[in-house]
């Protein structure tokens, strides 16, 4: 009753009933808002919760996504090293091809001097044996026309192993 008192002289029995009761709403709705606030409470913390579990599994997919991108560098790098290898291999097989063709221009070149010489060799050949005596008259003496037979069958021999030699490197070439 000292409360009744304390509230400065409005204690009146009527207005008593209407204070307590309004403390009692009071309370029953501090009551009803602090369950509230703890249901929106909760409410919050499992909305915190489900994007925290968003926000780990975007993060395992950034990490994935970053182990990719390395593992794509990676090969990307071996790609453009297998390409500067096949290049490389690619220009050396071209500079061959061109040496080649160049050998063979100069193969071609020589073929056809050998063939030259060999027509040479044997226009001498030929001249040797249509001549009998080298000059076109029979006049000389025997011994001179022997000496003469024995320089041009030198000569033909020397020309058979000039003509062979042609032959073979002609056959090798």
């Amino acid at each position: 009753m000292m409360a009744i008192w304390r509230l400065g002289g409005l204690a009146k029995l009527g207005v008593m009933p209407g204070v307590i009761l309004g403390l009692g709403l009071g309370l029953g709705l501090g009551a009803c808002t602090v369950s509230q606030l703890k249901q929106d409470t909760d409410v919050r913390q499992s909305r915190v919760v489900a994007k925290e579990n968003l926000l780990a599994g975007d993060a395992a997919r950034q990490d994935a996504l970053r182990a990719e991108s390395r593992q794509l560098e990676v090969e990307l790098r071996q790609w453009e090293s297998s390409l500067d290898a096949l290049q490389s291999e690619l220009d050396r097989l071209q500079r061959q091809t061109a040496l080649a063709g160049e050998q063979t221009r100069q193969q071609s070149l020589r073929k056809e001097q050998l063939a030259q010489q060999l027509e040479q060799f044997q226009q001498q050949a030929d001249m040797l044996r249509r001549n009998g005596n080298g000059n076109g008259n029979g006049r000389l003496p025997v011994e001179a026309r022997r000496s003469e037979l024995q320089e041009k069958q030198k000569r033909l021999k020397h020309l058979q192993g000039e003509v062979r030699k042609a032959l073979e490197l002609l056959l090798n070439s």
